[in-house]
């Protein structure tokens, strides 16, 4: 009888854990990564925000007051605002206060455009609601970008940022978000999904910035992902920084949860990227 009153309350305590704490407990990750440019950069990547109940409002102003002290030179947003394609956009107001020197580039998340939990056949096309994501997001002076890229002055030099549409969905244009990139302008990509990693044509980034796995968002010590990452690459690359070729792929664990709002060795991340020159 003791025994089973003992792992009865470890469980309950475990379960209260994974639901109450974690999820909550944010972690702020710092990575070098190499940039062929003479100025050193702070880029802040998050992704997964899933916006409903359990987080809204409260939880990503102090998202924000977090980001924003961190002085960033870009924001990169890669998708997943939203947990439901209904989602109400209110949650997502407190993001207008976003800043980086640089600006901040968002994609859409499959989340973003439905319910859509695999790849699917064919393109889905944008909902009422989803366009009114992207406005929202444009209004807050964040630059939009699917299947398109920007060029950015950094000093003497310039890099491009691009940003495709979410495979999963088969929005994904690569050819066209990096045609007209000067050769000499290095590039980063932004992809909900790392899955991207695997088209040749995305080698052409210095640095590919994505999330989409939650890390796994269930996971045990030395066994990983209880369900397995939602990606072809596989479990070895949930999250974190990962060199393919000359190409840096990173993977943030994101902020929010899908399905189940519980978290388990797999804490909410806002991953910061300091350059250093190649």
């Amino acid at each position: 009888m003791p025994f089973i009153f003992i792992a009865l309350t470890a469980a309950l305590s475990l379960l209260l854990y994974a639901r109450y704490v974690e999820p909550r407990w944010v972690v702020h990750t710092e990575r070098h990564v190499p940039l062929p440019l003479k100025k050193p950069l702070t880029i802040v990547l998050i992704a997964d925000l899933h916006a409903k109940r359990a987080k809204g409002a409260r939880f990503f102003r102090g998202i924000v007051r977090r980001v924003n002290r961190l002085e960033p030179d870009l924001v990169l947003l890669a998708g997943d605002f939203l947990d439901k394609v209904h989602t109400s956009l209110h949650a997502l107001d407190p993001l207008r206060d976003l800043w980086a020197n640089f600006g901040v580039y968002a994609v859409l998340g499959n989340h973003d455009i439905g319910d859509i939990g695999r790849k699917l056949a064919d393109s889905a096309p944008l909902s009422e609601h989803t366009h009114a994501l992207i406005t929202k997001l444009k209004d807050f002076g964040f630059v939009v970008l699917e299947n398109e890229h920007r060029i950015v002055d950094i000093g003497d030099e310039q890099l491009a940022i691009a940003g495709i549409g979410d495979l999963w969905a088969r929005r994904d244009d690569i050819g066209k978000a990096l045609a007209g990139i000067p050769a000499s302008a290095p590039v980063i990509l932004l992809s909900h999904n790392p899955d991207i990693i695997l088209d040749p044509r995305s080698r052409r980034a210095a640095l590919v910035a994505s999330g989409h796995t939650h890390g796994g968002q269930l996971r045990l010590p030395w066994w990983g992902p209880l369900r397995g990452v939602a990606s072809e690459i596989g479990n070895a690359f949930g999250h974190g920084i990962f060199r393919f070729d000359d190409t840096l792929l990173a993977v943030t664990r994101g902020l929010g949860e899908a399905l189940m709002n519980v978290r388990f060795f797999a804490r909410p991340e806002i991953m910061v990227m300091r350059t250093e020159k190649k």
